[in-house]
């Protein structure tokens, strides 16, 4: 079971044992339900690490998809903003839910390779090609939010020596 937030996550929850009881009853029998130990939270992107992934898509140089375009032969993997909320990347969740996170799709669809079908599907192919551009947008994050990290302790007064330790 999925849900966008919390609050619905634990609603669904407890509404599903209640019909599950229900419907059981109905027919003269009896049900249990059982969740899984560690239910996986809703991946929720914070806003400054958001802001942060646009940034450093655009400085990698990949567009919105509205405006993606390249030289020919060169693979573009569009930044694109999704415009409904996603159910995916539930073990990404875990680190949404623990420290300011982001997370985003790098676009590898090519007809020409055949890598247009979506992940879970037999179909499925990665154009190589992108991976070195997701590796980049990957380490420019690292860099982004360490840099984010020592200007704050900066602003907090600790000096080089304290920050060793951050």
């Amino acid at each position: 079971m999925r849900a966008l937030t919390a609050a619905v996550f634990a609603r669904l929850r407890a509404r599903i044992a209640e019909v599950a009881a229900g419907t059981a009853a109905a027919h003269g029998c009896a049900a249990e339900v059982t969740w899984s130990d560690v239910p996986y939270p809703p991946t929720v992107n914070h806003p400054s690490a958001a802001a942060l992934l646009r940034a450093t898509a655009a400085a990698f140089g990949l567009a919105l998809a509205r405006n993606a375009s390249a030289a020919p032969g060169v693979p573009v993997a569009p930044y694109v903003e999704l415009e409904e909320p996603s159910m995916a990347a539930e073990d990404f969740s875990f680190y949404t839910s623990e420290t300011p996170s982001a997370f985003g799709f790098l676009g590898i669809g090519d007809e020409a390779l055949g890598t247009t079908a979506s992940l879970h599907n037999p179909a499925f192919r990665v154009d190589e090609r992108v991976l070195p551009l997701g590796a980049a947008v990957h380490a420019g994050m690292a860099i982004g939010m360490l840099r984010a990290h020592v200007a704050h302790a900066a602003a907090a007064g600790l000096g080089s020596e304290d920050r060793s330790e951050l």
